[in-house]
């Protein structure tokens, strides 16, 4: 089974590039997604973070609310880093349970949408890294375009991630994504071609 992590900035395209994978084949996961779900279920992990950064980030039924925890964790690199600290351990041994589950399935390509893949230290999971990137504006444009952040937000939120050279300097695979979204496929494609030789 040939794990391949995929990883970008905010609005470099990274969903849209996991979603091709999965179309051609690729069993797909988000590590956001899998975060979120273990922060609903897992009862220490949720005191952990009621302890860091305070109870009325979950409702009064004991669900996260997304928006008030990224509102305070995105407020400072140090906030963030401790958001971190706490849950990509968990994380880490949920995909560690996946892989061996796929793996016992016969999967052949696994792929892992994460956006923090490399401040969770996590690349040693994977045979391949992909990074996805575009230019700060282009990547400006697409977050705006969703309508959930002000721009202030997503510029705050890219300040805080770690610079698109280091993530490209560090990748097996680059996708330069500022064209077309047939573009992307097309570039998708021949990575994924590679994997399955």
């Amino acid at each position: 089974m040939i794990k391949l992590g995929i990883t970008g900035g905010l609005g470099s395209g990274k969903s849209t590039a996991a979603d091709f994978f999965k179309e051609f084949g690729a069993i797909v996961y988000d590590a956001d997604f899998i975060a979120k779900r273990l922060i609903n279920e897992n009862k220490a992990l949720q005191e952990k973070l009621k302890k860091t950064f305070g109870g009325e980030i979950f409702t009064d039924d004991g669900r996260l609310s997304s928006p008030l925890l990224a509102k305070t964790a995105f407020s400072s690199r140090k906030k963030q880093n401790k958001l971190n600290a706490i849950t990509h351990p968990y994380v880490h041994h949920e995909l560690e349970r996946i892989f061996r589950e796929e793996n016992a399935q016969g999967t052949s390509i696994l792929v892992v949408e994460a956006s923090m893949l490399y401040e969770a230290k996590s690349e040693g999971q994977y045979d391949a890294i992909l990074v996805v990137t575009a230019s700060q504006d282009t990547r400006l444009r697409r977050s705006l375009k969703r309508g959930t952040l002000t721009q202030i937000q997503i510029q705050k939120r890219m300040f805080l991630q770690m610079p698109e050279e280091e993530k490209i300097s560090r990748a097996d695979y680059v996708i330069y994504n500022n064209g077309s979204q047939a573009e992307l496929k097309r570039k998708c494609r021949n990575i994924y071609d590679i994997l399955n030789q």
